[in-house]
């Protein structure tokens, strides 16, 4: 969510357009005016710009938004680090883990020690 005369949605905009680029994700990315959609800000909780979300459509065949999973990323100025694990949060949170669409993401957003000491505690409960 922005708003056209914020100074610092401005800048979250140039920040967001090096993410897409840095993982092709420029089609991925809606920008919402907050002032001009205050129904849709309403809903999500905005009350300042600028408001970064995650927006996930689960197979919602219907089209009536039960499976449409959100989560904040955050609000005011975010990094392109700060996206990104925000991204994980909500992977983890809304797949425990499983593969989805663009697995080379996580990989890459992984620190490799981290996959091996998550396999190995999952080893352990599967043990258990």
């Amino acid at each position: 969510f922005y708003s056209p005369r914020c100074k610092y949605c401005t800048k979250q905009m140039e920040i967001l357009e090096g993410f897409a680029r840095k993982w092709g994700w420029g089609e991925n990315i809606r920008l919402v005016d907050a002032r001009a959609n205050h129904d849709i800000a309403s809903r999500f909780g905005v009350q300042v710009t600028p408001d970064l979300w995650i927006v996930g459509n689960m197979g919602d065949d219907e089209n009536d938004g039960t499976n449409v999973l959100s989560m904040r990323l955050g609000t005011g100025l975010i990094t392109i680090s700060e996206i990104e694990d925000g991204l994980m949060r909500a992977y983890y949170e809304w797949f425990e883990g499983k593969n989805y669409e663009r697995p080379e993401m996580v990989e890459e957003l992984v620190k490799p020690e981290e996959v091996i000491k998550q396999l190995q505690l999952q080893q352990q409960k599967q043990q258990q």
